[in-house]
């Protein structure tokens, strides 16, 4: 069975609130290594992370020169966790709230689980912050995608699937990843046993009808990303994750449905949902450069 203390913690994070330290001490007591990727191009940010090294022998703080994005930060930090010798990473949002024994629950899990399948990435349940969800049905089950936050995964995993795909910044980074370690014939385990509580957005529930709807009140340049990342991403799967291409092409939709029927700055979303198809079909990722009206 893996150790606890043999797991890496990597958390790429982007100006954290002041609760930050508190969660980081939650993690901190569970690995033998926490490594957070301070991607904020903020010097004050800087300095509140630097200083948290005197609290926590086990820390690494590692500072992007400029914003590099969610892919390029989690790349950056299992290099260094490469460097250092670990061979199991466990990646983490920078607001996820862990479970006392959720570093416990992952290697018990891992140990009796690898004895029967080829365990790519093994992952935590978790619950919106805001939400009572339940979630627990059966032990375990095998999926397509997972998010990236409470997830872990032997370095073997990185070595063979290579790395996050950096030119998505951010949106559909998990998804692409996992679905690559599928197509290395690794499995995607998700773990019934709630091990964390995190954030995801700002979404909120609307109704049209017998239509229901979740909006995730999103900036136009998210909605970019978002809509460029996951063509993108079916593009490259279709023959091999019809289910998926189907689940992502109805969400598309559903997307541009939401935003005809609710949003305020419908335009402004549009003509980013617009571009980012043309810029998935023309191959142009990266960075995207704001136009007016995003913010």
């Amino acid at each position: 069975m893996p150790d606890p203390k043999e797991f890496c913690a990597i958390i790429p994070t982007y100006r954290p609130d002041l609760d930050f330290p508190s969660r980081l001490e939650l993690v901190a007591t569970q690995v033998g290594c926490v490594i957070v990727v301070d991607d904020s191009e903020c010097p004050e940010t800087a300095t509140r992370i630097e200083a948290l090294q005197g609290l926590h022998r086990n820390l690494v703080v590692l500072h992007n020169e400029h914003n590099c994005g969610l892919a390029a930060s989690l790349n950056r930090g299992i290099r260094e966790a490469k460097n250092l010798g670990y061979r199991w990473l466990l990646t983490l949002d920078d607001d996820a709230i862990v479970k006392p024994d959720m570093s416990s629950q992952l290697a018990e899990s891992c140990a009796v689980l690898s004895q029967s399948l080829p365990i790519g990435i093994l992952a935590m349940s978790w619950r919106h912050f805001s939400t009572r969800r339940t979630r627990d049905r059966g032990a375990w089950r095998d999926k397509m995608m997972v998010i990236t936050s409470g997830s872990l995964m032997p370095m073997e995993t990185f070595d063979s699937v290579g790395p996050f795909r950096d030119d998505f910044i951010i949106d559909s980074v998990d998804t692409d990843y996992c679905l690559r370690v599928r197509a290395h014939g690794l499995k995607v385990i998700e773990l019934a046993t709630q091990g964390f509580t995190q954030r995801l957005g700002h979404p909120r529930t609307v109704e049209w009808g017998p239509l229901r709807f979740t909006l995730q009140e999103h900036s136009p340049l998210r909605t970019y990303y978002r809509v460029r990342n996951s063509t993108t991403v079916v593009m490259e799967n279709w023959r091999r994750e019809p289910l998926y291409v189907a689940g992502a092409i109805y969400c598309n939709l559903q997307q541009v449905l939401a935003t005809l029927l609710f949003y305020k700055d419908k335009r402004v979303h549009l003509a980013a949902m617009a571009d980012g198809l043309q810029h998935a079909w023309k191959g142009l990722l990266g960075f995207r450069e704001l136009n007016v009206g995003e913010k």
